[in-house]
């Protein structure tokens, strides 16, 4: 893009509006490409454009991105103050645990401090374990589905195999 952008610049008279060019000034341009330094720059401008959507629109998936969601949740934004003694090493402590084992968290405030967490997050922790459950339940479960094309050859009533009608032609076409 910039090595476009350099030969548009020495092949054509530039716009007086877009290029306010004095002859003062040195042209790089030249030296950069001898040195091979324009096209690691164009490399990284590439990279940078092919990336534009994302950076754009502020889409990602990363899973540095999600861990840093639950450390957010864990501590509590703006609202907690953090002068306490290892408060904010304990929340961070608290997401990263919640990451990598995908466990429920009253089992770590159980050990740590030896109390039932209490009977709200225990009711929110069973709601939360029942939706995995039945998400697990619904996408094990097998589905059905109809057979488009059935084995024509075990149809009796089909094909070269088919019975013969009990009434002869005769009768038939009378009625």
């Amino acid at each position: 893009m910039l090595h476009t952008i350099y030969l548009l610049h020495t092949t054509t008279k530039c716009l007086d509006y877009l290029c306010d060019d004095d002859k003062k000034e040195k042209n790089w341009i030249p030296d950069l490409l001898e040195s091979g330094l324009m096209y690691k720059v164009m490399h990284v401008v590439s990279n940078l454009a092919d990336n534009n959507k994302n950076l754009l629109f502020s889409a990602n998936n990363n899973c540095v991105e999600q861990f840093n969601s639950i450390v957010a949740k864990f501590i509590g934004g703006k609202r907690i103050n953090f002068c306490l003694r290892g408060s904010y090493l304990a929340r961070c402590s608290g997401a990263v645990i919640s990451h990598n084992a995908r466990s429920f968290m009253s089992s770590v405030h159980k050990n740590m401090y030896n109390t039932s967490p209490g009977n709200f997050v225990k009711s929110i922790e069973r709601k939360r374990e029942n939706d995995i459950l039945r998400r697990k339940r619904k996408t094990s479960r097998r589905r059905c589905r109809k057979s488009l094309f059935l084995d024509k050859k075990s149809n009796k009533n089909y094909g070269v195999n088919a019975q013969k009608p009990d009434l002869s032609e005769s009768t038939f076409s009378q009625k």
